[in-house]
């Protein structure tokens, strides 16, 4: 049966949640608001105008660092907005505004594909199935959404194709801002993923796409617009200079105008376009005017500021930073720079306060601790002094406030040069670190830390028994908890070589606490897809961060080699999901099998492929894995084809993979490829010879896995290469019925003009035009009809079409049917007949017009037996006024409920029953679920109901109600007796 609304409503709310993450709307909403009037002059652009009056095209906001792009982009993003709100037609408007001083998500592609298309899953429905058909797909291959992530190639597709969709609709917009915070080579694919989009939207679709990101040289395609901001951004900068230093007291009783003009034109001139410049400068400008120094002073101190971006922030750090806090200056720029993700000012005091606590000190004593900040009020202080205004405190998600750096710029200079600088200047404090070392140093002291706070730390009594997510308190009674679990093995990994001095104190340290931090890891993540299991080791630990002088120290000891977690996955699964070879070089020289199994039959190779390791798949095959290795999880050719992964199937087809292996009644490589819609490898497949017309049991053939998905591109690259069109098989039957039941029109002239028999039987729906019927594709069902389909055609899971389309309340297409000379009163399906079908799921006007065409309005058989019943069960008064209106026998024996008033009695519809009632249903009728309407209406603890009935004249009967309920016991008796009923009913 097609998924109820409810179903439908909880998987709808299971999609949002699994594609949304906390702080995907975080950055748009932290911006610096627009100064003034400033970013108006956009408005007079004719490149801005003609984008926006054009019903479709591209622009792209370009500039260099610290133009004010974002600025810009939200001032953009709010003012289309409005303009939309005012006119006819305001349609969706979509956004996610990239930083990579964010978590990972925030700077991903990733979290970008996912942020919109939980935008546009939100805003339309008619975009909706084909997500939802993917998502199934894979809660029945890997469980719910916590155990797999969302592939980002499937993603790509998927968020194009409801785009386009919508947009055929009504207006779609796009803002992304900062493609270059997702990395030089990210930001170039994702500029040429926005061109195609525009590309493929053409003048068909009303798609509108605003991108920003700095200067990249790429392809421009038609439609596209391109705006450089520092051509235009010169008088917005003077605005900004001119206001902030009129706003100092100093100027208002000023003598020397004229040396204040000259300040703000010098101010002016040094900026360069750079709206940042400006930004960093004017708190160091009003600092000297609260010093006393004159507007002269600071015109001879300003050629000492360097005009570019970096060697101004070195300046600050050199000479505007007071020299003796360097040392924790230098930490504080440390965590702000190299921590996952931006730190509360909470968790900062603690993570400054931890460098030199030792790990062997029994429970933290934090007062006692020189240097900690007691509260988050001095902290806010401290941050301004340590930072020298390049840093901030912004508002996070659920009202946080977190530390972030205050430009992109400020991130890639401390990254390049700016930790160096600090490492140099906190020398007569500290040792100073090797350049070379610098970053992997810089780990090791956040893995140090993390480690000593989880170490030492004592949990409170109330997180020792609690359960995955159930994370209250926890972050105010341990305030760096969070933090430290989710990150201590990230900056392990990442600290290399500089990790620790030994390596056997550090085993014995961490082993220690490894159970405690599985357990915590479970309680505290959970919006993760990956959590170290039950039965997670250090060793296991070790594989996964890829640390090798502990995989090495550890793995002298044979049985531990075999060490399984819950899945039965050992150390060397694990080297391979994050292609860590050095690890699996000592696991493999030390005696691990490198065909393993886990408990789902995933080997090495099956992991590392479906992954995309595809350093470390080359290496699996170099070191003797066997590439046609087959379990019930799949081969490796074809988890890496479902994946996405071209190179790694290129790989493995060089190596000597069998391109039509099978491995289960599921599983055929190309038919796998297909079902996902990767054109790419669907072609490299075919080149080494798949076979185009090979069978699996759910999908039939790879022509119709390509159809469920609606992929116009691979559907025509498997036809060209042989595909049957009328192959029969899988879950839709056939080709045609799959494309019918995604409402695919195009597909399906083409389908049908490659000779696709338009009345083939089978499937789920016993023929496409049922299937076209059942979701309510009009177009297509006219499409169907002209070609020839039989529309009395009786079978699938609905019995006929007409069936189907009032089943799911489409008045159009069921006028279609019967207009093309549909049986009004043909019998079958689950339903029995159409009447049956609308009275329950349909809408009114579907009976009206059934009706009116001259359906029997007392036609036996169904899951209700009769229409009067599926109304009457349904909640519809309505409906069943129409029924009874129109002839329906009350007092129809038969279907489940046995008769209309037990149907509307279990429902809970008190106007119902009276309506039944007063139409002369029999109040004491037997048969059915509850044997008595009585006894229906006391299991839904119905007072009301039970009064009308016993009004009635309703026989109490205590058999059928106890079996239902052991509390309802009455008999039949005076009036006394009959309010014990009642209350008694009231209480089951």
């Amino acid at each position: 049966m097609a998924l109820t609304h409810s179903d439908q409503n909880r998987i709808d709310d299971d999609i949002l949640e699994s594609l949304a993450f906390p702080e995907m709307l975080d950055r748009r909403d932290n911006i610096e608001q627009r100064h003034r009037t400033t970013c108006e002059w956009i408005l007079e652009l004719e490149e801005y105008n003609s984008w926006k009056s054009n019903s479709h095209g591209l622009l792209w906001i370009k500039g260099k660092p610290g133009a004010g792009k974002s600025t810009l982009m939200a001032y953009l993003h709010d003012e289309v907005w409005e303009s939309q709100d005012s006119g006819n037609e305001k349609g969706i408007q979509l956004d996610f505004f990239f930083t990579a001083r964010g978590t990972d998500l925030q700077r991903r592609p990733l979290g970008m594909l996912r942020s919109l298309l939980n935008q546009i899953f939100r805003s339309d429905e008619a975009v909706r199935p084909p997500l939802r058909e993917f998502y199934l797909d894979r809660s029945r291959k890997f469980g719910n959404a916590h155990n797999w992530e969302w592939p980002q190639i499937q993603l790509e597709r998927l968020l194009v194709e409801a785009i386009l969709e919508s947009a055929s609709r009504q207006p779609v917009t796009v803002f992304v801002d900062a493609l270059d915070e997702a990395g030089g080579e990210a930001a170039r694919q994702l500029a040429d993923y926005f061109y195609r989009l525009n590309d493929a939207a053409g003048s068909k679709s009303a798609v509108k796409i605003c991108i920003s990101s700095r200067h990249y040289p790429i392809v421009n395609s038609p439609g596209a617009r391109e705006i450089t901001v520092e051509e235009h951004n010169h008088k917005d900068i003077s605005t900004y200079i001119n206001d902030k230093i009129s706003e100092t007291s100093i100027i208002s009783h000023a003598s020397d105008q004229e040396a204040w003009r000259v300040l703000r034109k010098e101010l002016i001139q040094r900026t360069e376009a750079v709206f940042q410049w400006a930004h960093t400068i004017i708190p160091l400008v009003q600092r000297k005017l609260s010093d006393g120094h004159s507007p002269k002073d600071i015109c001879r101190w300003l050629p000492d500021v360097p005009a570019d971006l970096g060697n101004m922030y070195k300046y600050i750090l050199e000479w505007v930073i007071d020299p003796s806090e360097r040392p924790q200056v230098f930490l504080f720029f440390q965590w702000v720079s190299l921590a996952e993700r931006p730190l509360s000012v909470t968790e900062i005091r603690y993570a400054l306060a931890m460098k030199d606590v030792k790990v062997t000190q029994h429970r933290i004593r934090w007062k006692k601790i020189e240097g900690f900040v007691e509260s988050n009020e001095s902290m806010q202080c401290r941050i301004k002094a340590l930072s020298g205004g390049l840093a901030e405190v912004t508002s996070g998600q659920e009202g946080g406030e977190t530390i972030q750096v205050v430009h992109q710029s400020v991130s890639d200079f401390l990254r390049t040069k700016g930790l160096a600088i600090l490492s140099e200047l906190a020398a007569a404090h500290t040792s100073p670190l090797n350049g070379e070392n610098l970053i992997l140093q810089s780990q090791a002291t956040l893995y140090h830390s993390c480690l000593v706070y989880f170490a030492r730390e004592e949990l409170p009594d109330s997180a020792r028994n609690r359960s995955h997510g159930d994370v209250p308190d926890l972050s105010t009674e341990r305030p760096f908890l969070d933090y430290a679990t989710c990150y201590i093995f990230v900056h392990a990994e990442k600290a290399g070589k500089c990790r620790a001095k030994k390596i056997h104190t550090e085993v014995q340290q961490l082993e220690q606490l490894i159970s405690r931090w599985v357990r915590l890891y479970w309680i505290l993540n959970r919006h993760e897809t990956e959590f170290p299991l039950p039965g997670t080791t250090l060793f296991h630990l070790a594989a996964t961060a890829n640390l090798v002088d502990v995989i090495d120290y550890l793995s002298s000891k044979k049985r531990i080699l075999t060490q399984t977690d819950q899945d039965g996955n050992v150390a060397l699964h694990l080297a391979a999901r994050r292609g860590h070879i050095q690890v699996a070089q000592i696991l493999l020289r030390r005696g691990t099998d490198i065909e393993i199994k886990n408990k789902n039959q995933r080997t090495p190779l099956i992991w590392a492929a479906r992954l995309g390791q595809l350093e470390f798949v080359k290496w699996l095959l170099q070191s003797g894995a066997n590439v046609n290795t087959r379990t019930s999880a799949g081969c490796a050719l074809q988890v890496a084809s479902e994946a996405g992964h071209e190179d790694v199937v290129q790989l493995l087809l060089e190596a000597g993979a069998n391109v039509n292996i099978r491995s289960g009644p599921n599983h055929n490589v190309l038919i796998d490829a297909a079902s996902v819609g990767n054109a790419e490898i669907v072609q490299i497949l075919l080149a080494a010879n798949a076979d185009v017309n090979a069978q699996s049991s759910y999908y039939g053939s790879a022509l119709q896995a390509s159809l469920l998905l609606g992929s116009l591109e691979t559907t025509q690259i498997l036809l060209a290469a042989g595909a049957d069109v009328n192959a029969e098989g899988g879950f839709h039957g056939n080709p045609l019925q799959a494309a019918s039941y995604k409402g695919s029109t195009e597909i399906v002239k083409i389908l049908l003009a490659a000779g696709a028999n338009v009345n083939s039987q089978g499937g789920r729906y016993g023929s496409a035009l049922q299937a076209a019927s059942g979701v309510g594709s009009t177009e297509t069902v006219r499409i169907l009809l002209a070609a020839g389909a039989d529309v009395n055609f009786q079978g699938g899971e609905y019995g006929n079409a007409l069936q189907a389309a009032s089943g799911i309340g489409s008045a159009e297409t069921v006028q279609i049917l019967l207009a093309a000379g549909a049986d009004v009163n043909s019998q079958g399906g689950g339903y029995g007949n159409a009447l049956q079908a609308a009275s329950y799921k349909g809408s009114t006007e579907i009976v009206k017009i059934l009706l009116v065409a001259g359906a029997n309005v007392n036609s036996q058989g169904g899951i209700y037996g009769s229409a009067l019943q599926a109304a009457s069960r349904a909640w519809n008064a309505e409906k069943a006024q129409l029924l009874l209106a129109a002839g329906a026998d009350v007092n129809f024996q038969g279907g489940e409920y046995g008769n209309a008033l037990q149907a509307a009695s279990s429902a809970g519809r008190p106007e119902i029953v009276r309506m039944l009632l007063t139409a002369g249903a029999n109040v004491n009728a037997k048969g059915g679920y509850y044997g008595s309407a009585l006894a229906a209406a006391s299991s839904c603890s119905s007072a009301e109901i039970v009064q009308m009935l016993l009004d009635a004249g309703a026989d109490v009967i205590t058999k059928e109600a106890a079996s239902f309920d052991r509390d309802f016991k009455v008999v039949r008796g005076p009036q006394k007796d009959r309010s014990t009923a009642i209350s008694k009913c009231v209480v089951c």
